[in-house]
């Protein structure tokens, strides 16, 4: 079979093998073997005919072109653009090399530009694969877009070769067919191994080699260039892509300089965010306890500061009767009733579970905004399972008019202290605390334990110690929440029980 026939056939059955794979893949892969299959097809049908070559070479190389840039799955269009770069760099590089070292004694002044551009497009095509290889593509994964990269660069050694023959007068060599039908054989084989769209990378490789590689081209292409020069006057040809390789490596830089800064800003976003979820309730997007623990210092130390501890009232039958995903809905629209009425500087924030606090730095804002709070926090609240109602808050509060050495936990104490203080006092109300004992000033109960008794079904948690007995909180419990196994867990939190 002559080399021409051969090669023809080669490319036909390639084309083939890519329309398989084109099955197999992602809507988004399989546009790209569509293109590389074009790009086979149209040199099967232009291989051997002279008349049709430059334009099938043109077809081929535009198929492949396209085909890789689908093949690319970088979302910023820029990293591809970076990558298209480097395989003009390394392109013009070969195109460089091949007129300084390879062609040069063959050449003579009639001759066509073509005869580089031909096999320094191959070589660019090649690059830009095997950037996106790199870069893009796992280690396990690369025996694909390798197979296609040998395709490219024996594309381009054929179209050396036949520049060759061209300068040196001769035809009929069966070289450049043979190694253009190595090259449809091995874009076969890729096709053959293909098994779907390969799994990329999260993150694109940023390796120093995969930086430099377009670089490795490019570096002894200018040192020749610069010898030469030195020996001899350039050729339009020789200027013209010397500034062109000098062009394509200062706009790469001017890419990846964009690339850094866009990552310097994703960066730096994701760090505000992480610092955000790190004092930022979840849920309801407020501030948490340590924020709320530095505005009310800060408040302290400038001149006095109001703290209001808010406790919802019914919120634990709202979640065992309704769920969690509701009494989440109601957390997140308590929270938004919250900071719609805390005033300016003030600022309202959740402490866990159903418990919210408020920091005003101006006192004189406490008791308006306290009454405030206790109506709205009672209205219904709406919720994906209708509106609910029962719900309302227990507010203790603490004032502090001016400095007196008092710390923020301990103001946070009193205002806790008021709030079981409103919970005992019936729920629904607000309740002001006396001052809690000094830090060296307080004793604990050396002795002591947890007392649970059951009356007209509210549940009371006593502390017993010295004779005398202190509530300590009390739920609604319905019988239909009464088990076995919920006593013992009010039991053990104390080293004593009575029931």
């Amino acid at each position: 079979m002559p080399a021409a026939a051969l090669d023809a056939a080669a490319a036909a059955v390639a084309a083939l093998a890519c329309l398989r794979a084109a099955r197999i893949a992602s809507a988004r892969g399989a546009r790209a073997w569509r293109c590389q299959a074009a790009a086979c097809a149209a040199w099967a049908c232009c291989a051997g005919v002279p008349a049709l070559e430059v334009p099938g070479r043109l077809l081929f190389l535009l198929g492949v072109t396209c085909g890789m840039w689908l093949t690319s799955r970088a979302s910023d269009v820029r990293s591809r653009l970076r990558m298209l770069l480097d395989g003009l760099t390394g392109g013009i590089g070969v195109a460089i090399l091949l007129r300084t070292l390879v062609l040069d004694p063959a050449w003579h002044p009639s001759a066509s530009p073509a005869l580089v551009l031909w096999p320094a497009g191959a070589a660019t095509l090649a690059v830009f694969y095997a950037c996106i290889a790199l870069s893009e593509i796992p280690p396990g994964r690369r025996t694909m877009p390798l197979l296609l990269v040998g395709a490219l660069l024996c594309d381009a050694t054929g179209a050396c070769a036949e520049s060759l023959e061209v300068l040196r007068g001769e035809s009929g060599s069966p070289v450049p067919h043979l190694l253009r039908a190595a090259c449809s054989t091995l874009v076969l084989a890729s096709a053959l191994v293909y098994r779907g769209t390969s799994r990329r990378r999260e993150h694109r490789s940023s390796s120093l080699r995969v930086g430099l590689a377009p670089y490795a081209l490019a570096a002894p292409a200018s040192v020749s260039a610069v010898v030469r020069a030195a020996s001899e006057r350039l050729s339009c040809f020789e200027v013209g892509t010397t500034s062109c390789l000098v062009a394509l490596v200062l706009l790469r830089q001017v890419v990846t300089l964009s690339e850094n800064r866009e990552l310097v800003a994703r960066l730096a976003a994701r760090e505000a965010l992480l610092a955000h979820a790190a004092t930022h309730d979840a849920l309801t997007g407020l501030p948490g306890r340590g924020v709320l623990g530095e505005r009310l210092a800060a408040a302290l130390e400038a001149g006095g500061a109001a703290v209001l501890l808010v406790d919802l009232d019914g919120f634990k039958q709202v979640n065992d009767s309704l769920g969690h995903a509701v009494g989440d809905e109601v957390l997140v629209e308590a929270a938004l009733r919250l900071t719609a009425a805390v005033p300016e500087p003030g600022v309202a924030g959740r402490l866990g579970g159903d418990e919210f606090a408020v920091v005003l730095p101006d006192p004189a804002q406490a008791l308006p905004l306290v009454e405030v709070l206790v109506q709205r926090l009672a209205d219904a609240y709406a919720t994906s399972a209708g509106p609910v109602r029962g719900v309302s808050a227990s507010i203790g509060l603490a004032v502090r008019d001016a400095p007196d050495g008092t710390t923020a936990s301990q103001l946070m104490h009193e205002a806790d202290l008021g709030m079981y203080a409103a919970k005992r006092a019936g729920k629904g109300r607000w309740s002001p605390a006396a001052s809690a004992p000094r830090s060296g000033e307080q004793e604990l109960p050396s002795e002591g334990r947890l007392r649970w008794r059951l009356d007209a079904g509210v549940l009371r948690v006593e502390l017993v110690r010295d004779g005398g007995a202190r509530l300590l909180g009390e739920e609604p419990w319905p019988p239909a929440a009464r088990s076995a196994a919920a006593v013992p867990a009010v039991r053990g939190a104390a080293s004593g029980h009575e029931g």
